[in-house]
């Protein structure tokens, strides 16, 4: 039906301070997973976050909680954005899931949001806290009841600076509870419990994004539950459900009357040692789950109901499921109407919707027009470059055949200038023979005269008359 679950009449009131108050009413989504910029297409971006808005927005006027918890993966890309990314996104999350004043919102942070434990940075995990208002570990009191909301990821139990810190806090919380629960009882209690807050004592539910220990969906029968594909594939403990010792831990430090996960994408419900019950939210996102769905909780201090919203967006109805799996059925008439004018305007909607995913398939069809062109002619150049890269390994080939025969070029006209250096060397010592012979020519010539000289004197004497008789 088409309203908050109702307890029975002598338990829908609870005391606070000896007044009686109306139950606490909870709404409780997950995984939303707003889409980035690197992931995802950008009309699948607009298509279902508008329907995310638009749902969210629906319920929140026809509900009306008094708060609202949102489990993790609140952003899809949290773990990798930029700074003016991050802020970006952070800026769109916040107006998709704007709620009325008076209304309370807390959040926890997802595996999306800053990292899986192994890679999650001092910086992202702070930036998430001082954007979302949240910390590792924190303990919410609203109307008389107690929440417990704790970062899944600070549980790897590694001793790291992020899971110190929450160990610590979560021991605090454990002693301030038992403080609490022994005060109420009237018992005398230690001295360490003067230094925490004095409030009623309620106990307390756990709202994280991880689920507690199990070894897979193969238990869950809610009509939201893991397709039969998924059911029976094993949870890998610290990345699809917190480690059987962290589980234990929480158990005993927290002793939760309910515990309340996301992650998985899809809903479950299961007991814990046969007692303690935990509903698993399936995700808000239509690009998660085709039957989106929300948890609608009524809670006093003792007695607690939930019902899962579940969204069938081709019907004109939405099933509610219980707690206790009793209650099942159709909207009542006003709400139907109310949901008819939401669906109308989301057929109109995806009408128009269409007609642009038609045009934009004509633009991809020309664009892919385009594209054949281009890949032809690109095809035809690089056959030209093929043939070019040809050419130039052949004028490389002949380039180099070149250099070499020029390379003898110079080799040979190294040996001959050598070879006519030596000509120089032995014709000027042929030029210093020559001139030594013709000194030596020069020399004879000179003995040749004074021997001629020497005869002309002799035939003179010779032939001088003797006239002395």
């Amino acid at each position: 039906m088409c309203k908050w679950p109702t307890l029975p009449h002598q338990q829908a009131e609870g005391t606070i301070g000896g007044m009686k108050s109306p139950p606490l009413k909870a709404m409780i989504i997950a995984d939303t997973h707003i889409l980035g910029w690197r992931e995802g297409h950008w009309l699948d971006r607009i298509r279902r976050e508008w329907m995310m808005e638009k749902s969210f927005q629906a319920s929140m006027t026809i509900h009306n909680p008094q708060v609202v918890f949102m489990l993790g993966d609140l952003l899809d890309e949290g773990k990798w954005c930029s700074s003016k990314e991050f802020n970006f996104h952070v800026k769109r999350f916040k107006k998709m899931f704007k709620v009325p004043s008076g209304t309370d919102v807390y959040t926890v942070a997802g595996n999306h949001d800053i990292g899986f434990h192994y890679m999650i940075s001092d910086y992202n995990r702070r930036r998430f806290d001082k954007a979302f208002s949240t910390s590792p570990v924190q303990m919410v009191h609203k109307d008389g009841v107690t929440f417990v909301l704790l970062n899944s990821m600070a549980m790897e139990g590694d001793g790291c600076n992020l899971c110190s810190q929450a160990i610590n806090d979560l021991e605090d919380i454990s002693w301030e509870l038992k403080c609490a629960k022994g005060i109420s009882e009237g018992k005398e209690m230690p001295a360490v419990c003067n230094g925490f807050n004095k409030f009623k004592y309620s106990q307390p539910i756990l709202l994280q994004h991880f689920p507690m220990y199990r070894t897979s969906d193969a238990n869950c029968t809610v009509p939201d539950a893991a397709p039969l594909d998924e059911k029976y594939i094993p949870f890998r403990e610290k990345w699809d459900c917190l480690s059987q010792e962290a589980s234990k831990q929480l158990f005993e430090w927290i002793n939760p009357r309910l515990i309340i996960s996301g992650h998985t994408h899809h809903g479950c419900y299961v007991l814990h040692n046969e007692f303690t019950p935990e509903w698993t939210v399936s995700s808000f996102s239509w690009r998660n789950k085709k039957n989106p769905s929300f948890l609608l909780a009524v809670i006093t201090e003792k007695t607690l109901k939930l019902v899962s919203a579940i969204y069938q967006m081709n019907t004109q109805y939405f099933l509610y499921t219980s707690l206790d799996r009793n209650t099942e059925g159709f909207l009542s008439s006003s709400c139907k109407l109310r949901v008819k004018k939401v669906e109308l305007r989301v057929i109109k909607v995806e009408l128009r919707v269409k007609k642009v995913e038609l045009r934009v398939k004509k633009v991809e069809l020309r664009v892919t027009k385009s594209s054949c062109e281009l890949r032809k002619s690109s095809c035809e150049l690089r056959k030209s470059s093929c043939e070019l890269q040809k050419s130039s390994c052949e004028l490389q080939k002949s380039s180099c055949e070149l250099r070499k025969s020029s390379c003898e070029l110079r080799k040979s006209s190294c040996e001959l200038r050598k070879s006519s250096c030596e000509l120089r060397k032995s014709s000027c010592e042929l030029q210093k023979v020559e001139l030594r012979v013709r000194k030596v020519e020069l020399r004879v010539t000179k003995v040749e005269l004074r021997v001629k000289k020497v005869e002309l004197r002799v035939t003179k004497i010779l032939f001088t008359p003797n006239f002395q008789v």
